[in-house]
């Protein structure tokens, strides 16, 4: 049976940044640069009516009159558009950015363009998180209903005559919670693999995952617990040293030396006008953001291409810049 190692797996996104540096920045940067698209379409196509129903808003008084009201319900029509439209496009921007990690683990001499395509792959792999996201939601609202309901059914039961609740329905609830939290992180590692399956086999692919995982779940496991523990140790030392460089850059700017610094002064230096506060701050700003993409395209380096070296250690995938043979399913 094959298997594969959980601490060869977690560290194949760190070999990743070591051997490809610029192709993990790239990566950041065009994250971030492709996220600023809905942005620039929301300001294109509602930013003036956006500006008029919030200065009605400001107003406020008398009753909105019949064109007042027409206008509202076109930008809530207007928003409703738009939300599909970002949350696709940002589905697809993560396809990309997950794809080219894909491609760096199990495909790693195909590397022009810092692995980066838009091709059927990307668009398997995008229309597979659109699903996921979808059955995620309507999983997770059954698994509270459910819930809801077996809680429900215990407190009628030991309420009865008029007591309380008993400690026996306490630990019931805890029990009917982590019971369905454990079920729900079982589902999800036994569909871990359907994001590298789609990607190597360039087909959708969902519940293929679950036969491909039978026996991995402890490692898989493994995996999730490493990769959460990396990314909450990661984001503790970034809120640090950020609220750290901000703090003694800010009592710079507002203090004087030798003296300590007094909450008016703080209040009085942010009560400046955008303009001048942009001014001032923006190198600082541009530093945060900086180091932001930087972050962020190395973490997202971490987190996805375990679960792409898992694949390749179940699968035997070659490591070259050959495609992998399509399976016997996906050659019919």
């Amino acid at each position: 049976m094959a298997s594969f190692s959980v601490t060869a797996a977690v560290g194949s996104g760190f070999g990743i940044v070591g051997r490809k540096p610029l192709a993990v920045l790239a990566w950041g940067i065009g994250m971030t640069l492709l996220m600023i698209v809905p942005m620039v379409v929301f300001f294109a196509l509602m930013g003036g009516q956006f500006i008029e129903a919030f200065a009605m808003a400001r107003q406020g008084g008398a009753a909105p009159d019949s064109d007042a009201v027409q206008k509202i319900m076109a930008l809530q029509s207007g928003m409703l558009g738009y939300n599909l439209f970002s949350w696709v496009w940002g589905t697809l921007v993560r396809a990309l950015i997950c794809a080219a990690i894909f491609r760096a683990v199990l495909m790693p001499a195909d590397s022009r363009f810092a692995y980066l395509r838009l091709g059927g792959r990307e668009l398997w792999l995008t229309l597979l998180f659109l699903v996921e996201t979808v059955l995620a939601f309507i999983v997770f609202f059954a698994a509270v209903l459910g819930a809801a309901l077996l809680i429900g059914i215990g407190y009628a039961a030991s309420g009865q005559g008029g007591g309380q609740p008993s400690v026996a329905f306490g630990l019931m609830s805890a029990g009917v919670v982590l019971a369905i939290v454990a079920g729900l992180i079982w589902v999800a590692l036994r569909l871990s693999l359907a994001a590298p399956m789609t990607f190597a086999e360039g087909e959708f692919r969902l519940f293929e995952s679950w036969t491909l995982t039978r026996g991995q779940g402890w490692r898989l496991l493994g995996v999730a617990v490493l990769l959460v523990l990396i990314l909450l140790g990661v984001e503790v030392l970034f809120l640090i040293v950020l609220l750290a460089v901000g703090l003694g850059s800010l009592f710079g700017m507002v203090g004087h030396s030798g003296q300590p610094i007094q909450p008016e002064q703080i209040e009085a230096f942010f009560r400046q006008p955008p303009a001048v506060l942009v001014g001032i701050l923006w190198p600082w700003i541009a530093g945060a953001v900086a180091v932001s993409v930087v972050v962020g395209s190395v973490l997202s380096t971490v987190i996805f291409a375990p679960w792409a070296s898992a694949y390749r250690a179940l699968t035997s995938a070659p490591q070259t810049g050959e495609e992998r043979s399509p399976s016997p399913a996906a050659a019919s």
